[in-house]
């Protein structure tokens, strides 16, 4: 039988083969033509060689809330085409979302490849699977939502009108950071959202703007990587509820919820930003070497492994490290976590550790504090802090607070929700727990105190 049919076996592969060689269609796959203004590349429609192969993978034909692939096939009605999406019936679909996207390494791939390895990539991650009430959430929770809240287009920025329809995420591709206009090269990355960033924090009366910088390329990164709550907000809610935390007293505030400052705020911690500053107290500016490179020049940096650096956005993957990324400047450092560039005894427990080390220790001391006081922590539990400690379930979250137990929980918990601290800013997040311990305890914190002849003073918070 197979002898009878061995052409009509191998007949799939030779067409398959021969597509390969001279491309689908006149410029389908990774086969392209530029037109005239270089604007976008001309290919095929991919339906004319992919018709049932790759429907399953690529398009979201059930119309289904949560998107399984990279191409829609109906329009987002609250963004245009091409902000972060590509639509089915589009003929440069193939060519703008991911084949030959990045015509200077379509020889082999190397940024799809890492892209695939990176965070951002993972679509079964819980950021891609949450299920989402509030459109707000989509400005970083869906490559749509990103590409609509930065994109030239939104006068508003940072304001944004928010979806109220279609509330779930959309996975996050090239077309969110890069705007599928043209080719990304090395001199134009073609970035939506590039230069001057504002971190933004609360919402309604707690709405503040925390600061405006100046940061290239790593804006994309700081869009989302800042959090959304921060000192300043947390006081302007206290406010609101007719408390004075400047009045020295540590009233009791019933019917209060936790202010989560949300996940991953590395870019207000690199820049000692959104911490709840104690008044009186001195804080660092951060580190200016750390600074300079910004997000890119560290994540991004070139390792010559696949699985760090580039799009991959990874120091660490495994067991593997990027450590030349920082030999430049630390030239003995072989190990993140156990690398000691500040030898005290930060933590009070007479023993020199890791900068690391000397962190979990104080994020400790802060949690002792808050058992003595019945209020149980759990990071991995929301709402996080609880009045059972065996059973942390959300009927019994804590809803009376002290002013200092709000403001130590706030910073305890940017600290732990940030876990590159002790790389990004040490010096900002031991005095921000250094602080909280003395606030709950109301005697100063064991340890050296770390300080730099540039440190400010605290934040002054106004209202509203």
């Amino acid at each position: 039988m197979y002898k009878y049919r061995g052409f009509l076996f191998i007949l799939p592969f030779m067409v398959l083969s021969i597509l390969f060689l001279t491309g689908c269609g006149s410029g389908g796959g990774e086969e392209y033509e530029e037109t005239g203004d270089s604007s976008s590349p001309v290919a095929e429609d991919c339906l004319e060689c992919h018709a049932a192969n790759i429907e399953d993978t690529h398009y979201d034909l059930a119309g289904t809330a949560q998107i399984e692939g990279y191409i829609l096939s109906n329009a987002v009605s609250w963004a245009p085409e091409g902000i972060g999406y590509i639509l089915r019936t589009n003929e440069n679909s193939c060519a703008t979302s991911c084949h030959a996207y990045h015509y200077t390494d379509i020889a082999d791939m190397k940024i799809n490849r890492q892209w695939f390895k990176s965070g951002h990539a993972d679509t079964n991650a819980e950021a891609f699977t949450h299920i989402f009430t509030s459109g707000s959430c989509l400005r970083c929770h869906s490559g749509i939502g990103y590409a609509s809240y930065v994109d030239s287009s939104n006068n508003d920025y940072p304001g944004w009108v928010s979806p109220t329809g279609e509330i779930y995420a959309h996975h996050i591709t090239c077309n969110a950071c890069h705007d599928a206009i043209d080719y990304p090269t090395a001199g134009n990355k073609r970035l939506r959202k590039t230069g001057s960033v504002i971190l933004t924090s609360g919402s309604s009366v707690t709405s503040v703007q925390d600061a405006t910088l100046n940061v290239g390329s790593s804006a994309s990164c700081f869009v989302c990587h800042q959090g959304t709550e921060s000192g300043w907000s947390l006081y302007k809610q206290m406010r609101s509820k007719g408390v004075e935390p400047y009045d020295s007293n540590d009233e009791t505030m019933n019917n209060f919820s936790f202010i989560n400052i949300h996940y991953m705020p590395a870019g207000a911690m690199l820049f000692s930003l959104k911490g709840f500053e104690f008044s009186g107290k001195m804080y660092s500016n951060g580190t200016i070497f750390h600074q300079s490179p910004l997000c890119t020049g560290c994540h991004m940096a070139d390792s010559g492994d696949e699985d760090l650096g580039g799009h991959t956005f990874n120091v660490s993957y495994e067991d593997k490290l990027n450590i030349a990324v920082c030999q430049g400047c630390h030239p003995g450092l072989t190990d993140f976590k156990t690398f000691r560039l500040y030898d005290r005894d930060m933590d009070g427990d007479g023993v020199v550790e890791s900068i690391s080390s000397e962190i979990d220790g104080l994020k400790a001391l802060v949690i002792a504090e808050f058992e003595k006081a019945g209020i149980y922590y759990n990071p991995d539990t929301y709402p996080y802090f609880f009045t059972v400690p065996d059973s942390q379930t959300f009927a019994n979250r804590v809803t009376i607070w002290k002013e200092s137990q709000l403001e130590a929980a706030f910073n305890l918990h940017y600290i732990e929700k940030e876990p590159g601290a002790y790389i990004h800013n040490f010096r900002y997040a031991v005095q921000l727990l250094q602080d909280s311990y003395q606030a709950l305890s109301g005697v100063s914190p064991p340890g050296v105190r770390p300080s730099s002849s540039d440190d400010r003073a605290a934040t002054t918070y106004i209202y509203p």
